[in-house]
């Protein structure tokens, strides 16, 4: 059996995943982002705005104290489950697969994500 994977199957890179939304610097931002295209959170947010103007009788605290609580509280819950999602990512990515070199004429494991278009696997169940 010869197998040659054709030249341009190599330059596609690796076969790793990638589910994750944010990093670090990106997290807070694209959270707030998202949560802003509820209509609900626009809503709440107007209200805090307008209960910090002299339009407003009692104190805005409250209100704005709310707000920042969902909305703070919906950024953690958005971090923790991309969390989730990075090292599920990564379990996936490390996951042994059997590739075949012909040279050798054998099979040697190596991470899922290190498999490339036109390699030869073989599929355990």
């Amino acid at each position: 059996l010869e197998v040659a994977p054709p030249a341009a199957a190599r330059r596609n890179g690796p076969n790793a995943t990638h589910t994750s939304r944010f990093n670090l610097l990106t997290w807070i931002p694209k959270s707030l982002y998202q949560q802003f295209h509820r209509m609900a959170n626009l809503y709440f947010v107007l209200v805090a705005i307008l209960a910090c103007t002299p339009l407003w009788r009692g104190s805005p605290e409250s209100k704005v104290m709310t707000v920042l609580f969902v909305l703070l509280s919906q950024a953690l819950k958005d971090g923790y489950e991309d969390l989730k999602r990075r090292w599920d990512d990564r379990e996936e990515n490390t996951r042994l697969s059997s590739l075949y070199i012909p040279n050798l004429q054998s099979f040697e494991d190596l991470p899922w994500k290190s498999c490339t278009v036109g390699d030869v696997l073989l599929i355990r169940r």
